[in-house]
């Protein structure tokens, strides 16, 4: 079994992204191209409750 903190340290090399208007999203492999990735909501207590806050509309640069 992974400890937590290796697992932090790891980081993520792939996330998955739907959003289409997204600049970072790779449409042909459904992912996220950003160098990293901000999820924001201190007060979440579900996943409904999160949002990517490295949203960046599609023609911003």
């Amino acid at each position: 079994m992974t400890s937590k903190k290796s697992e932090l340290d790891s980081g993520v090399t792939c996330v998955g992204c739907d959003v289409r208007n997204c600049k970072f999203n790779d449409i042909a492999g459904s992912y996220c191209t950003a160098n990293q990735i901000r999820v924001q909501n201190k007060t979440a207590v579900s996943k409904g409750d999160t949002f990517c806050d490295t949203f960046t509309p599609k023609g911003s640069f």
